[in-house]
């Protein structure tokens, strides 16, 4: 245990002080800034961050660790991605004790390493997103589990820790809540435990997670917006996933769309912009941005004809006139007018787009989703300039560009190149996904088993809500990832016991050998 400890270890510095020091915290697209904008209020002492569209799990844990980065000035941002990056990085330690304590220490070394040396998985950490958040939850939350089997006595307290790790995961992104609910059903699976305690094992982490969840909307939502229901994205996510799926959205469909489609039409009497931090506080407010004037001015326009081959995304328009929980009505009532009128290619777009999700294939270009924006830059996509010292230079040390990612902090070359070959080679190992889950539930191993019944559900519910977004799925990677690593432990158990197999059977191998 202690030689497999080190080794992960050394092998963890490796990797992750490499992409330290080649990627600094980046990233200014509208969800990153958010975030910023949300920690900033923290900061400001305005505890009333609460809004119907971004979640406020990451701001609530990482602003008391940007307001003591704050001091050291320039360096506020290394010393929160460090602290992101060291958080991150114990995901590999805790699946490692889970599958020791469970099964052997060899299948606990390979997963661990395969989570420690997953590309995918390493650059979260580099994102003011609760991607690696989530991740991190989802992994300790699960290792709580698995401690409260090892110690039955204390059983409770350790389901107890795993609600709360469990409910800051739901606070950073909601879907996390079907993760929950599924390792809460699997409970039902131990059968080491009495009826009643699995009954209490099962309320406990449902009432844990839940109560967090309430204390936010009680004590931070509800004063922020004056609703109880937490989020207003539903219809606007979905309008999304619809799309991807290529199911129509036509005035045929039902008159919700009809409606849709001729409000789309009206001019906005001036410019709307939904992105900058002086927009960010509208997200609190269910209803409309305009004023009466502005509205009554904007419905009174005719309709035009309705564009045929329109692709909704954005309805900003609607949001701002109309309000951003009505306007997530009607998506809402379109996108179910859109299901019920071609159901066929939903629920073949809904399972495909869910398999894109379990083998990490996100969407192409062509779909509007460009690589720099989900993933850390690449290096043939990252003009980087001199850092304007001869050292830094020849060590490989380069400034990047002023943009939308980064805003020319110091970058280094090798480390960007070399995470790129990689990671354009890495792509086919995560097809094991696939194979993994059929040995999983084949197995009838508690813990892999527990991870697909975590992970499906997830994926299933975010291809219906949500597009094949890398930080969609990218939350869960631990549970994907485990499952390909106990996999290949698996297989190569079987392999070593056939070899031993076929040279117990042939002598002429002993013989040679003790004769060698």
């Amino acid at each position: 245990m202690k030689k497999h400890l080190l080794t992960l270890l050394l092998i963890t510095i490796v990797v992750r002080g490499v992409l330290l020091i080649s990627y600094p915290m980046g990233g200014f697209d509208d969800d990153q800034s958010a975030q910023r904008f949300l920690i900033s209020e923290l900061l400001h002492g305005n505890l009333m961050v609460g809004n119907l569209r971004y979640n406020t799990g990451y701001p609530l844990v990482i602003a008391p660790v940007v307001a003591l980065a704050r001091p050291f000035g320039r360096l506020d941002d290394r010393i929160v991605l460090l602290v992101q990056v060291v958080l991150a990085s114990t995901i590999p330690c805790a699946m490692y004790d889970v599958v020791r304590t469970r099964y052997n220490a060899r299948a606990a070394l390979i997963t661990a390493l395969v989570l420690a040396l997953d590309p995918f998985g390493l650059q979260w950490a580099h994102f003011s997103l609760p991607v690696w958040l989530v991740a991190l939850c989802v992994a300790w939350g699960l290792w709580s589990v698995n401690r409260a089997r090892l110690n039955q006595k204390h059983a409770l307290q350790w389901i107890a820790a795993a609600g709360v790790l469990f409910g800051v995961a739901c606070l950073a992104r909601w879907e996390a809540a079907l993760v929950v609910g599924g390792l809460g059903l699997t409970f039902f699976w131990l059968g080491e435990f009495q009826w009643r305690k699995r009954l209490a094992m099962f309320g406990v982490l449902g009432t844990i997670s839940a109560g967090v969840l309430a204390v936010y909307l009680a004590v931070i939502h509800y004063p922020s917006t004056g609703m109880w229901k937490p989020s207003c994205m539903e219809g606007l996510d979905r309008i999304l996933s619809v799309r991807h799926m290529s199911v129509p959205i036509t005035a045929e469909n039902g008159p919700a769309t009809a409606r849709l489609l001729n409000l789309l039409t009206l001019k906005p009497l001036r410019e709307v912009t939904f992105t900058g931090a002086a927009s960010y506080p509208g997200w609190r407010k269910p209803g409309p941005w305009a004023t009466p004037e502005e509205q009554t001015a904007f419905f009174s326009q005719p309709f035009g004809i309705p564009d045929t081959t329109l692709t909704i995304d954005f309805p900003v328009n609607l949001i701002y006139y109309m309000g951003l929980c009505p306007t997530d009505t009607l998506l809402t009532q379109a996108v179910n007018e859109a299901i019920r009128a071609h159901p066929v290619q939903w629920a073949s777009g809904w399972l495909v787009n869910a398999g894109r999700m379990l083998v990490k294939m996100p969407l192409g270009n062509n779909d509007g989703y460009s690589t720099i924006n989900i993933y850390l830059p690449i290096y043939h996509d990252f003009p980087m300039d001199s850092t304007g010292n001869r050292l830094a230079d020849a060590l490989g040390f380069r400034k990047a560009p002023t943009d939308y990612f980064y805003s020319g902090q110091i970058v280094w070359k090798p480390g960007i190149r070399l995470l790129s070959a990689i990671y354009n080679r890495w792509d086919a190992f995560y097809w094991l996904a696939l194979p993994a889950v059929v040995w999983a539930v084949l197995s009838r191993k508690w813990l892999y088993l527990a991870s697909v019944v975590m992970l499906l559900p997830f994926l299933l519910f975010a291809s219906a809500f949500n597009t094949v977004q890398p930080r969609i799925y990218a939350s869960v990677y631990p549970l994907s990832t485990m499952l390909i690593g106990g996999f290949i432990a698996a297989a190569f158990d079987w392999l070593s016991h056939r070899w031993k197999t076929v040279r117990i059977r042939n002598p002429l191998h002993s013989d040679l050998d003790h004769a060698t």
